[in-house]
C-alpha cells in the first residue's frame, strides 16, 4: 500500500494498562505529534496500513500487532478458506454424493469434478436472474459481457456441468473473488485519499467491480450469481458506463428503482453477505452502528433488495463484535434467538441438535451426520433466512474450532460457499481471540490465501 503525506488517528480496544495510538504516517516514520520520551514501535497490518504503537511506561512489552488488527486479518483469510473448501461441493444437495465423488468426506481443498450430480447450470438464465425461460435469450450477458469464455458450459445439453468448471483445488468462487476486489479497492482508494467519504469510496469500488467483471480472463469461475447477471443486464442496457462517477450514478439510480419495487427472491441469498465482508473489516475501528450501516448501504448497491437489510445488519454487527473481542458462541446465540430467524422456536431446535451432537465424539461420522441433518432442516439452499440460520448454527457449534467448522460446512453441501465465506470470517476472528490461528495447511494450499497474505489484503 502506498503512503501519503496525509495523517489521521484512531483508537482501538486494548488491554488495561496498554495505551495504543494508531496513526497513519509517512513512510519515513517521521510523524509530527509523537511525544518525546514515549516508546513506539512500527507495525504493518495485513491490509497494508503502517501503524505506530505507543507503549506506556507502566506496561512495556515486545512489539506486537494489536489484537483487533490480527483478528481483522484472520477474518479476511477465513473468508477465503471457508469458500475454497466448499467450492467443489457447492450445491451438492445429497450429502452422499459428496462422499461418493470424493471417496470420503472432504478433509481439505479439492478440485471440482467435471460433472455435478444436481447441477442446473444449463437452465440458469443467461440474461438475468433465476432460471431461463423456453424462449431464447434476446441479449444474454453470459459470454458477451461477463464470463467471457464460459458460455459453452451454460449451453451444453444433456450434461450435469459443475458450476465451477475447471477451477483448481483451493480456488475461490466469483463472489469471494469479487469481495477480494472490494478489499483491494478500499486499500487503494484510502491510500490515495485517507479522508474519502463513504459515497466516494463506494463509487471507487463499483467502478473497479465493473472493470473486473467485464475484463476477459480476470477470473476463472464458470458461474455468476443472479445479482451479478441482473446488474450487468441493466448496465449493458444503460450504455455500459465505465467512468467512476457515471458508474455510481447508474448504480444509485438502479438501486433506488429496484429497492422500491417488488422484492426479488432470487437475489435474497446468503451469498449477499460475502461482498460486504471487506467493508465491515474496514470499519473494525469504528462503532458497530457505523459498520452495520456501511454494510447495508453497500449491499443496497449490489443486490437492491430490502429483504436483505436486517440480515446484513445482524451479520455485520456480529462480525464487528467478534473482531473487537466478543465471544462468538454468545453472539451466535443472540443471533439465533432473533425474531428474523424464528426466535425461541429456532433456538429450541438449535439446542436439540447441539445436545444430540455432543453425544458423539467430535470427529465421528455420527456427529457429522447430526450436523448434516441440522443444516438440512434449518436451511440447506441459498435463500437467506434458512441459510443464515444454518450458518450461525455452525458458528455456535464450532465457535472454538475453525478447522472443524469450515470442513463441516463443506460436508453439509447445499449453499456451502454462500455459508462458508461469512462463517469462515467469523470462525477465524474467534480463533485469534482465543490465541489460535488458521491451520497452516489451509494457508499453503490456496494461491488466493497466499495472495491475501503477501499483498497485504
Amino acid at each position: 500500500m502506498q503512503t501519503t503525506n496525509s495523517s489521521s488517528s484512531f483508537c482501538v480496544a486494548i488491554p488495561i494498562g496498554v495505551a495504543i495510538v494508531i496513526i497513519l504516517w509517512h513512510a519515513k516514520f517521521t510523524l509530527p505529534g509523537l511525544e518525546k520520551g514515549n516508546t513506539y514501535f512500527k507495525e504493518q497490518t495485513l491490509d497494508g496500513l503502517e501503524i505506530a504503537v505507543e507503549i506506556t511506561s507502566r506496561h512495556k512489552r515486545e512489539p506486537k500487532m494489536s489484537s483487533v488488527l490480527k483478528t481483522k486479518d484472520a477474518a479476511y483469510l477465513g473468508m477465503l478458506v471457508g469458500d475454497a473448501l466448499a467450492m467443489p461441493v457447492h450445491w451438492y444437495y445429497n450429502v452422499n454424493d459428496i462422499k461418493r465423488d470424493f471417496i470420503g468426506w472432504l478433509q481439505g481443498y479439492q478440485a471440482p469434478k467435471y460433472r455435478h450430480p444436481s447441477s442446473i447450470l444449463t437452465i440458469s438464465a443467461q440474461d438475468g436472474a433465476g432460471r431461463s425461460t423456453f424462449k431464447k435469450p434476446s441479449k444474454p450477458v453470459v459470454g458477451r459481457v461477463i464470463l467471457h469464455d464460459k458460455l459453452k458450459y451454460w449451453t451444453q445439453s444433456g450434461a450435469s456441468i459443475h458450476y465451477h468448471q475447471g477451477m483448481d483445488a483451493g480456488d475461490n468462487t466469483l463472489n469471494v473473488l469479487s469481495a477480494m476486489e472490494v478489499g483491494k479497492s478500499i486499500t487503494k482508494c484510502k491510500a490515495e485519499n485517507p479522508s474519502v467519504t463513504r459515497r466516494e469510496l463506494y463509487a471507487y469500488i463499483m467502478r473497479d467491480y465493473v472493470h473486473f467483471m467485464t475484463t476477459p480472463g480476470s477470473h476463472n469461475d464458470t458461474y455468476a450469481d443472479s445479482f451479478h447477471r441482473e446488474y450487468f443486464v441493466d448496465w449493458d442496457g444503460s450504455g455500459s458506463p465505465v467512468n467512476k462517477d457515471e458508474v455510481m450514478d447508474f448504480t444509485e439510480k438502479r438501486s433506488k428503482r429496484l429497492y422500491e419495487g417488488q422484492v426479488d427472491h432470487n437475489i435474497e441469498s446468503v451469498s449477499a453477505l460475502v461482498m460486504p465482508i471487506p467493508v465491515i473489516l474496514s470499519y473494525s475501528n469504528k462503532t458497530e452502528d457505523e459498520a452495520a450501516e456501511a454494510a447495508v448501504e453497500f449491499v443496497k448497491l449490489t443486490h437492491c433488495s430490502r429483504g436483505l437489510d436486517a440480515f446484513v445488519d445482524l451479520y455485520a454487527r456480529t462480525l464487528h463484535s467478534v473482531i473487537n473481542g466478543a465471544d462468538l458462541r454468545e453472539k451466535a446465540e443472540e443471533v439465533l434467538s432473533s425474531p428474523i430467524v424464528g426466535g425461541k422456536t429456532t433456538l429450541r431446535t438449535i439446542f436439540k441438535y447441539s445436545e444430540l451432537a455432543r453425544t458423539y465424539e467430535s470427529t465421528s461420522k455420527q456427529r457429522l451426520s447430526v450436523y448434516q441433518q441440522a443444516v438440512g432442516q434449518l436451511g440447506l439452499a441459498c435463500y437467506m433466512q434458512g441459510a443464515f440460520t444454518s450458518m450461525f448454527f455452525l458458528a455456535y457449534e464450532f465457535h472454538n474450532d475453525f478447522e472443524g467448522g469450515v470442513l463441516t460446512n463443506a460436508n453439509c453441501g447445499g449453499e456451502a460457499c454462500g455459508r462458508g465465506a461469512p462463517l469462515g470470517a467469523l470462525l477465524a476472528a474467534a480463533a485469534v481471540n482465543q490465541g489460535k490461528d488458521i491451520p497452516q495447511r489451509f494457508k499453503d494450499g490456496s494461491k488466493n490465501v497466499q495472495q491475501g497474505i503477501n499483498s497485504g489484503l
